[in-house]
């Protein structure tokens, strides 16, 4: 396989969904909105049962990534399947001022979905606080910098997906049930 060029959003976008489909066991890093719709997007379309995601506040008209078309469709697509679920913990949401349409489109699969509202703190490794996603016990999106959003994800570490997957359940069972 040629190496895998950052730079080139179609390149960049057939090695992921390369991996993605094919449930390979490599970190591939990625930074900025752009890729990391593009990881969304892969994950959202390969996994079969469950997400569960840990984020800032997805529903901000102001993030780039949840607003885009491609992420919206995904998600959405991945929920009208049969026998999947979405379990989300956002750092940061207010209800009130919650006016993404992303929200309005989950509203349709509310049976499938689980909000809280995270009252434990930021998540951490090391000094850098984290956002991540985890699907099917064995992909991540793992973003250790939430500013230039660089991430690393991965389409088949089941070692590295429990570890994320028992600090999402910690969090879960400590934060505040809510609705969209």
């Amino acid at each position: 396989m040629k190496e895998l060029n950052l730079n080139n959003l179609l390149d960049y976008k057939e090695a992921v969904e390369y991996f993605a489909n094919n449930k390979i066991d490599n970190v591939l890093s990625n930074s900025g909105n752009e890729h990391a719709i593009v990881i969304f997007d892969n994950i959202f379309k390969t996994a079969e049962r469950n997400i569960c995601l840990y984020a800032q506040d997805i529903f901000s008209n102001q993030n780039v990534v949840t607003v885009s078309p491609s992420y919206i469709e995904s998600l959405q697509k991945f929920l009208s399947k049969e026998g999947t679920n979405l379990r989300i913990v956002l750092k940061d949401y207010d209800e009130i001022n919650s006016c993404n349409c992303l929200r309005d489109i989950l509203k349709q699969y509310y049976s499938k979905i689980e909000l809280r509202k995270n009252r434990k703190g930021e998540v951490k490794i090391g000094e850098n606080s984290v956002h991540f996603c985890i699907a099917d016990g064995r992909m991540y999106r793992v973003e250790y910098d939430t500013n230039t959003r660089k991430a690393r994800c991965n389409f088949n570490d089941k070692n590295a997906v429990s570890k994320y997957q028992t600090v999402f359940n910690q969090l879960f069972e400590a934060s505040t049930p809510t609705y969209l």
